[in-house]
């Protein structure tokens, strides 16, 4: 019973309260630890010996060579970016009292014109589309979906503005980025009756072309094949093969970590198919939503992380149910967490700030580990990815 309530708590708390506490922990580098507590090393297990980081740099698509990040770069730069700077478009022959609330209102911070913002902002999209299509084919897809139907909507709230329609719901757009994992979304308020509707609906229809296309040869690559997903699945099926050749039981564990939620529900739903139960147990976690593969089992976030690991998580001994093998998630648990039963982590993307990689790697780079050795495994853009960002830099 008890053990039920730490679980619906955990739940209840969510993926912050472990960031909360990490923040509020001491931190001692390992020459600290080793320095300092052999005793308690010499008890609990010394640190695993890290391999060499195995680095993958698969293409976009070899059967689509042309579909490159520089070419997708290419088109997002020709965007006009319309339905996220509404007020770009607002009407010349407003009184100069209206245009300057709306220049203060929306640039927050007064330093800065519309012209820096609308700079800004432009380079910011390029990067999050470009980024979401370094995670993934179908995360790039999710967001030009979204954004697609973001300037559908603000179409139609242009025929009813032009059409004198009245609903209560189109009298304003509200400016802001598509992207799920992005939590510091600056939104823009604006009446459409203060907007160039004409100039502004032939931008949006411009903008709306690119993206289609771009949809629609990202919708053809993820019909025929993802190399980046085959070659995560040759990976880890010849690391699978290689425990079963020796004989032994399969006992690898990965932690596959991605930033977008929409890449980690992607990942989930095709390596549950590749890696099927019950051979395999497959789990899932983002900040919103918790899976497996696991027949007629409710998952929450505690739960799937102490079956993905339950050494560490000190699972009671006597739990019936199957250990997870397999564990996809977002960053929401690359802090807080101890998960040494695993062996292995994966970097299906490389995040922006490398203090991320290294929380990852540092969910399994921990004393007591099961192992004695532990692998790094970074899947890489390719060098015209590298050349638009400089992520490796």
């Amino acid at each position: 019973r008890r053990q039920e309530e730490r679980e619906d708590l955990l739940t209840t708390l969510g993926p912050g309260f472990a960031a909360l506490l990490d923040s509020l922990t001491i931190a001692r580098s390992r020459k600290h630890i080793k320095a300092h507590y052999a005793e308690e090393m010499a008890r609990i297990g010394s640190f695993p010996e890290r391999l060499p980081p195995i680095n993958f740099s698969p293409p976009i698509s070899n059967e689509r060579p042309e579909f490159t990040f520089q070419r997708v770069a290419e088109q997002i730069e020709s965007l006009n970016f319309a339905v996220y700077k509404p007020v770009s478009y607002l009407r010349a022959d407003l009184p100069e009292d209206l245009l300057r609330r709306y220049q203060v209102t929306t640039a927050q911070l007064e330093m800065f014109s519309q012209g820096d913002r609308e700079t800004a902002l432009a380079g910011m999209m390029k990067v999050n589309f470009l980024k979401r299509l370094e995670s993934s084919c179908y995360a790039f897809r999710e967001t030009l979906i979204r954004t697609i139907e973001r300037i559908d909507n603000s179409l139609t709230a242009i025929e009813f503005e032009l059409h004198g329609i009245n609903d209560g719901l189109h009298g304003n757009v509200v400016s802001h980025t598509d992207d799920p994992d992005d939590d510091t979304e600056l939104e823009e308020k604006v009446k459409l009756k203060h907007i160039d509707l004409e100039q502004w609906g032939s931008d949006l229809e411009a903008d709306k072309a690119v993206l289609v296309g771009l949809r629609e040869e990202v919708d053809s690559i993820l019909e025929y094949k993802d190399d980046k997903l085959e070659q995560l699945v040759e990976y880890m099926a010849d690391v699978y093969g290689q425990e079963m050749e020796e004989g032994g039981a399969v006992t690898k564990k990965f932690l596959i970590f991605t930033a977008s939620s929409d890449t980690a529900l992607y990942l989930y739903n095709r390596i549950r198919n590749r890696f099927p139960s019950p051979e395999f147990a497959v789990g899932c976690l983002t900040g919103s939503s918790q899976y497996s593969n696991r027949n007629d089992e409710s998952e929450n976030f505690e739960r799937l992380l102490m079956d993905f690991s339950p050494k560490s998580k000190k699972r009671p001994a006597d739990c019936q149910r199957r250990e997870i093998d397999i564990l996809i998630a977002t960053d929401c648990i690359s802090e807080g967490q101890n998960l040494q039963d695993c062996d292995t982590v994966i970097n299906y993307d490389i995040h922006w700030n490398p203090v991320r990689v290294i929380q990852r790697f540092g969910r399994i780079d921990r004393i007591g580990s099961r192992w004695d050795k532990i692998q790094m495994v970074n899947f890489w853009p390719t060098d015209d990815f590298e050349a638009i960002v400089a992520l490796r830099t």
